[in-house]
């Protein structure tokens, strides 16, 4: 999970590039580098509410999938659910409900 500066759950996310880039316009939004999108979704949700990463902690939560039958999808998808249920809002929600 990162957060905004602002104490705002900015994305709940199931991979292991974290990373706090930040579009310099709305011009950056559609670049794409090496075939790729230069930005994730998460950073463009944040730019575009003028919101900045707190680039000094994220919680991270290792799991062995070894002996669990959810996919890593899947947990994130209910960790995301959970909060939104517990009323904490999730600035980049809909993207790990796709």
């Amino acid at each position: 999970m990162k957060f905004t500066t602002d104490k705002f759950v900015g994305v709940i996310a199931q991979s292991s590039d974290i990373n706090f880039q930040l579009p310099i316009s709305a011009d950056d939004y559609n670049k794409k580098e090496k075939g790729r999108w230069q930005f994730n979704t998460s950073g463009i949700i944040i730019h575009k509410l003028g919101k900045s990463w707190d680039t000094t902690k994220v919680l991270v939560f290792p799991l062995q999938l070894n002996n669990i039958s959810y996919s890593r999808h899947e947990i994130e998808t209910a960790v995301g659910n959970f909060l939104v249920d517990q009323g904490i809002p999730v600035l980049d929600y809909y993207s790990h409900n796709y």
